[in-house]
């Protein structure tokens, strides 16, 4: 009895985490992915599961993760790498718990929190026209709408079909989603659910057919209803639109070959990214955008574990596809089955144009459905994770919690108390320097000295004190992390001109106007050197130049755009005028 009771509480907690972190970004708040992961560790211990080390998933799994380790282990500590490492171990405890606890009941009970969990997705679809989220963007959003838009077309396709209020219910519930579906424009979205019933006429052609044809008739409905989506959604096939994530995906193809074997590190993508980055030459701010996902997941693997870990990673979902396969062609008339599988591909299709498997909801989602087509032998030998790993795991996700919860209103003290958190740490530098706030900074340094920000932090609090060689050295680190941020470079040459080294503040003001030639601040310091060079038609024409700019009324979007394009019209124009009333 006891037994069954703990197995019931698992059930409630795994369900009661996918609303937890629907609730918190998918998971991408810090908060919410601490109380994932002590929710988890309380569904695992109830659950007890036994985990079988001699069966292919398994030593899958274990390969995946050494791998992995070892990628981290032979680059420089990065704190958010560990953040990932952790959230996957978490879907791996999800998957054993999944299987040792999971029976149709509580497998459609799931369905039913997914499908209505997509329900609240499309209503805010469709009351902010694509434009209110429930996750961190709209794409996010469409991954998970289609897996309430194949829940309810496998449920209506199943082959114990009998025309009644539930199938009429989830007819409605099919239109409502894909009309949600529509009004979020996502590409990948579309793409990956074309995938997933493609994929689907591998196990049961006529089923997938039928449920391919429903949803087609559906679209063109819509198409019908909703001209001015349908419009945009058109020209987001027909237009350049993908410009930024090629770029994206062309910078982590040139970190990749730099570090083909064990790759960059866990989270090591973002720092590789800005060193190997490419311009946007269309755009104002050339090089504003820097992510730390690839938007595609197997790229992202690559650049970050290099091809061990990638060849890891794809025999594992190659092993649990396969199975899923063979389960679906065991169960035919299980939709459930069929549906779990379904979602899976949908998922890791989407996840060639996205970063959807780095948000925790999809990493907890894809490890119920690998478990529900997995096809594990029943009664199969294992072992028991030892008590001491989940107490102290555990205990490291309460004590995050609280350092989260004191940093609502005390950053620096929550830095120093949990100096490990990329998330305190950026939360702190949002906030101008002060001594005690520097000084936490520099507490946390050691566990994120691969990163820029923190470096450019203490840079500017030395540039303040008028201390400019620990404010030169700690600029120098800071470009050498990310040598294309143009600010760094505009700052240093400040300090140099303060140092009275004119050659060298002249040199960095050129090279942030090579990185975006729209910045105005660099190019109006380089007319006043040359104007003190006496070089007074070459500072003219830089003067007027800037007037050019201001002209053009260029847009200023961001705050990075507004400083690049930040301005005193009026000195300018006087700059020009006492330049011109000089004798030549």
């Amino acid at each position: 009895m006891h037994s069954f009771s703990s197995k019931n509480i698992s059930k409630a907690l795994l369900l009661f985490n996918l609303v937890l972190l629907f609730i918190y970004k998918g998971g991408r708040d810090p908060f919410g992915l601490a109380l994932y992961h002590a929710l988890t560790l309380a569904a695992f211990w109830l659950a007890a599961p036994r985990i079988p080390f001699n069966n292919p998933v398994s030593k899958l799994l274990i390969a995946v993760l050494a791998s992995w380790a070892l990628s981290s282990a032979v680059n420089p500590l990065d704190a958010k790498g560990w953040v990932h490492g952790f959230a996957f171990a978490a879907h791996a405890l999800n998957f054993f718990t999944f299987r040792a606890v999971a029976d149709r009941p509580f497998i459609r009970s799931s369905f039913v929190a997914i499908a209505l969990s997509s329900v609240v997705i499309a209503l805010l679809a469709l009351l902010g026209q694509g434009r209110m989220t429930i996750m961190p963007n709209s794409n996010l959003d469409a991954t998970f709408l289609n897996f309430g838009i194949l829940t309810a077309a496998f449920y209506l396709m199943s082959r114990d079909f009998k025309f009644g209020p539930r199938h009429l219910a989830a007819g409605l519930l099919l239109a409502f989603l894909l009309s949600g579906q529509f009004l979020l424009f996502s590409r990948g979205a579309a793409l990956s659910l074309v995938a997933a019933l493609a994929a689907g006429l591998l196990t049961d052609r006529k089923k997938v057919f039928r449920i391919g044809a429903f949803i087609l008739i559906m679209l063109l409905l819509l198409v019908i209803f909703f001209e001015k989506p349908a419009a945009s959604l058109a020209s987001k096939f027909g237009t350049s639109g993908l410009t930024s994530r090629i770029l994206v995906w062309r910078g982590g193809v040139e970190a990749f070959k730099v570090k083909p074997w064990l790759g960059w590190g866990l989270a090591g993508f973002e720092r590789a990214y800005k060193r190997h980055r490419l311009p946007m030459n269309n755009e104002v701010g050339r090089y504003e955008k820097t992510t730390a996902f690839a938007h595609n997941e197997y790229l992202q693997i690559a650049v970050e574990t290099g091809i061990l870990g990638l060849l890891a990673w794809l025999a594992l979902l190659f092993v649990l596809l396969k199975r899923g396969v063979g389960s679906v062609r065991k169960n035919p008339s299980s939709w459930e089955i069929s549906a779990s599988l379904a979602c899976m591909i949908a998922l890791l299709a989407h996840a060639a144009v996205d970063f959807n498997l780095h948000l925790p909801i999809f990493g907890f989602m894809f490890s119920f459905f690998a478990a529900s087509t997995a096809d594990l032998p029943e009664g199969e030998s294992g072992y028991s994770l030892p008590a001491a790993i989940i107490v102290i795991w555990g205990m490291v996700s309460i004590y995050s919690l609280g350092t989260l919860w004191v940093g609502k209103s005390q950053a620096a003290r929550a830095v120093r108390m949990n100096p490990y958190s990329r998330e305190l740490l950026e939360k702190l530098m949002d906030l101008s320097p002060t001594a005690d706030r520097v000084l936490a900074v520099n507490s946390a340094f050691r566990f994120h000295h691969v990163h820029d920000r923190p470096k450019a932090y203490i840079a500017r609090a030395h540039f303040h004190k008028g201390e400019l060689t620990e404010a030169a050295q700690a600029y120098e680190y800071a470009i050498e992390k990310n040598p294309t941020n143009p600010f760094y470079k505009t700052e240093l040459a400040d300090l140099c001109l303060k140092q009275r080294n004119v050659h060298a503040a002249a040199f960095l003001f050129s090279q942030a106007l090579e990185l975006e030639p729209f910045f105005i601040y660099p190019r109006f310091r380089l007319a006043e050197i040359l104007a003190a060079e006496g070089k007074k038609r070459e500072a003219l024409e830089a003067f007027r130049q800037i007037q050019k700019i201001e002209r053009e009324m260029l847009p200023a979007n961001s705050e990075y755009t507004k400083r690049i394009l930040e301005t005193n019209p009026k000195a300018v124009a006087d700059r020009i005028r006492r330049l011109e009333k000089e004798r030549p």
